[in-house]
């Protein structure tokens, strides 16, 4: 399933240049590998996956990566894990030339979808 990519998806990859490349797709597969039910969209402009609801949405920019938990809550409620790391009430920045923080993308992922289920389950 991980390999299956709808066309504006691989589009907006196929745009990325070579570090943002590399870096969204590793997102990709922690966000698949998180969540393998989750379907692959496109939302304001930008991949984006839904499971149970909006989960995370990824962007390439010139010198970052942007993970975007598409919940205002979920940023502030991991703020201590998140030190260190550029933050917005919307986005985590990944610097294109630094490793991707693979924990943290996970623990983002996996929080999103257990608050996706939750909401679900009223």
């Amino acid at each position: 399933m991980h390999d299956e990519m709808p066309e504006p998806v691989a589009k907006y990859f196929e745009r990325q240049p070579p570090a943002q490349l590399a870096m969204l797709h590793e997102m990709r597969d922690i966000i698949l590998s998180v969540a393998p039910d989750a379907e692959q969209t496109m939302t304001y402009g930008v991949p984006a996956f839904r499971l149970h609801g909006p989960l995370v949405a990824i962007a390439g920019f010139k010198s970052h990566c942007g993970l975007y938990p598409l919940n205002e809550t979920t940023l502030e409620s991991l703020k201590d894990k998140l030190q260190g790391f550029s933050i917005t009430k919307g986005t985590v920045r990944f610097p294109v030339d630094q490793p991707l923080p693979v924990d943290i993308v996970t623990l983002i992922v996996q929080r999103r979808v257990s608050e996706n289920r939750a909401a679900n389950d009223h």
